[in-house]
């Protein structure tokens, strides 16, 4: 996630993500627009053993004009590129908030 220049902590105006290539020095922007904060990015990848990029980004997008929050999924390939998807939640989840992830299991042997 990005911090405004203005180093405001609750984070208004920081609307953007990095992603920076480390071989080739190029930084990419994804900018979700005016009065959405996003939260941190996880990867994950499209499958096992996936190339690196080969994947999505999913994270927590806060619309602060309308209180709300969107799980969004960005193509990690395609990184400024807009959301693959968005599931749109009816309150806001604020900033900070960590999910933990962990292997699908399901003792019944269903899964």
């Amino acid at each position: 996630m990005s911090v405004p220049a203005d180093g405001n902590t609750q984070l208004a105006g920081a609307t953007q993500l990095y992603k920076h290539d480390m071989e080739t020095g190029a930084r990419h922007v994804h900018d979700f627009g005016p009065d959405r904060i996003p939260g941190e990015f996880g990867f994950v990848p499209a499958q096992a053993g996936a190339d690196e990029d080969e994947g999505w980004l999913v994270g927590l997008v806060i619309d602060t004009a309308r209180d709300t929050t969107d799980f969004t999924v960005l193509d990690a390939r395609a990184f400024e590129a807009p959301p693959v998807a968005a599931v749109h939640l009816g309150h806001r989840i604020p900033p900070g908030f960590h999910g933990n992830w962990f292997p699908a299991h399901d003792p019944s042997g269903m899964v």
